[in-house]
């Protein structure tokens, strides 16, 4: 069982992380960002019709922006008080809608949303399996009849670029929607150079990373009997150069997730990978496998299918 104390230490190095002024500098500026394309298709598939929404991690309030605009009641709650705070100045109208509160114990009664989001792969920042289950428990139990959990979570190495995935997405020939909308002011669409040279340093950076993860698993179970490799210390999204801050990030097996969505009481009504949610196209089993990040949406175990 994991010590309380090294629980705490988790949950204080991510509450540390994302209070550096330039982390809430860049989160309440992104404010006026919107849906990601992977994050616009995913919920106007599955929102439908106005509704009150919770936002666990809702950051910066990027989501909760988006969600008025398409009418919408978004209420948030986050760890962070800097970023409550930071939302709170940038967004007066928006009042008093984000809470500071653990998402593994949300205060809220049961039935008290139409949908869940836990964006920004929110639930590897839980600071153990425990809470990991928990917190998709707490998701599921604040559903009102008919809603869902939509989320998104890293399975394997962080931005790790499959070759193969990337072929398949060039094959479908769908327009790709890059991840801010063009027509935002001040937000100008990547070029295709721009988006060739982050896609190969990311593959890169992917592939080292998990070599160097199996490489710790073999000492892991060298050591102990058992393979470790699945908490590592990742920057904050959005971090700018030379902040030095980094938080404890937990990095799923799919199997994994499979086992911590049934052990909460829900199953997973709907699995795309952000490869295919952008492409526009559904990927045959082998290539939506290879992907680095994943969206579900999740209903309780007993629901039927949402309205």
């Amino acid at each position: 069982m994991e010590s309380s104390d090294r629980m705490r230490e988790w949950r204080r190095q991510v509450v540390v992380g994302y209070e550096t002024p330039g982390e809430v500098d860049r989160w309440t500026r992104s404010l006026q960002a919107g849906w990601t394309a992977a994050e616009r298709r995913l919920t106007g598939q599955m929102l439908q019709g106005p509704g009150r929404v919770l936002v666990v991690g809702s950051g910066g309030g990027r989501e909760l922006v988006a969600l008025r605009s398409m009418g919408h009641e978004g209420v948030g709650i986050e760890i962070s008080r800097g970023l409550v705070l930071g939302f709170r100045r940038e967004a007066p109208s928006l009042g008093d809608c984000v809470v500071l509160a653990d998402m593994a114990r949300l205060p809220f009664a049961p039935g008290s949303f139409g949908a869940v989001l836990m964006f920004n792969q929110v639930l590897g920042h839980a600071a153990s399996r425990a809470d990991r289950v928990s917190a998709l428990a707490e998701a599921l139990r604040v559903l009102r009849p008919g809603g869902a959990v939509l989320m998104s979570f890293y399975s394997g190495a962080v931005e790790d670029y499959s070759l193969w995935l990337g072929a398949w997405s060039i094959a479908s020939r769908r327009r790709r929607i890059s991840g801010a909308p063009a027509s935002l002011p001040g937000v100008p669409r990547p070029s295709r150079q721009r988006g060739l040279q982050r896609r190969i340093r990311a593959w890169v950076r992917g592939k080292s990373d998990r070599a160097r993860r199996f490489v710790r698993g073999l000492v892991d179970r060298g050591a102990r009997g058992e393979g470790q490799g699945d908490d590592v210390l990742l920057a904050p999204s959005g971090t700018g150069a030379g902040t030095g801050r980094r938080v404890p990030f937990h990095l799923y097996r799919f199997e994994e997730f499979v086992e911590d969505v049934r052990r909460a009481g829900g199953r997973i009504l709907l699995w795309r990978s952000n490869t295919e949610l952008n492409a526009g196209a559904d990927a045959p089993a082998f290539f939506r496998g290879l992907d680095h990040l994943h969206f579900c949406a999740l209903v309780p175990a007993s629901a039927d299918a949402p309205r």
